[in-house]
């Protein structure tokens, strides 16, 4: 029996790519489909043999070898196959943040091409909610801001008292009660000293 045979071709097959220089090979179905049905033959064969040893409280010294072998043979399919997915993965990645997902390889399958959707999504939720946020804990939970535009009078929530906001007035204020402004682009933070009532 040859155990492991397409593992180690889908793994050779990604080795041969790199040194081709090739940036990700087409996917291989046919070798992919013959892992897993190595690997679903493996488990049958495993299965097989534990049910014939059932009623023993322990495998005889003759079975036990053989359990073993399709055991390892098992955990050498899964690894193949995560270790080649995986790097198709990465792969895959890299050409989000290099190309912003342009040029997408003709090589990825249907699954992959969700994968990379998926994932530049993922990325743009994450970097707008990163960039909304200020990169320092706040030091004071009073900020200094000035208003860009007018926006009339408000009743801050925090103290329930009501501040006239003009174009171009500074405030010291609670950030919670102008989070929301700031977040608009209709007021703005100003550097400079913090009080903290």
């Amino acid at each position: 029996m040859n155990h492991g045979t397409a593992g180690r071709e889908l793994l050779m097959e990604l080795q041969r790519g790199e040194r081709n220089g090739t940036f990700l090979a087409s996917y291989n179905a046919k070798l992919v489909r013959n892992c897993l049905n190595d690997l679903t033959n493996q488990v049958q064969s495993l299965q097989e043999e534990l049910q014939a040893v059932e009623d023993a409280t322990k495998p005889s010294m003759q079975v036990r070898p053989s359990i073993l072998l399709h055991n390892a043979a098992i955990q050498r399919h899964k690894r193949c196959l995560l270790a080649y997915h995986k790097v198709r993965m990465d792969k895959m990645q890299k050409s989000v943040l290099v190309n912003h997902g342009q040029e997408l390889p003709q090589s990825t399958n249907a699954a992959e091409q969700e994968f990379v959707h998926d994932y530049q999504q993922l990325r743009q939720s994450y970097a707008a909610a990163v960039f909304d946020l200020d990169l320092l804990p706040p030091t004071s939970h009073m900020v200094q801001v000035r208003c860009l535009q007018a926006l009339g009078d408000i009743c801050l929530e925090s103290s329930g008292r009501s501040v006239q906001l003009s174009k171009g007035s500074l405030h010291y204020v609670p950030r919670a009660d102008v989070q929301d402004f700031l977040l608009a682009g209709s007021m703005e933070l100003i550097d400079g000293e913090e009080v903290d009532f």
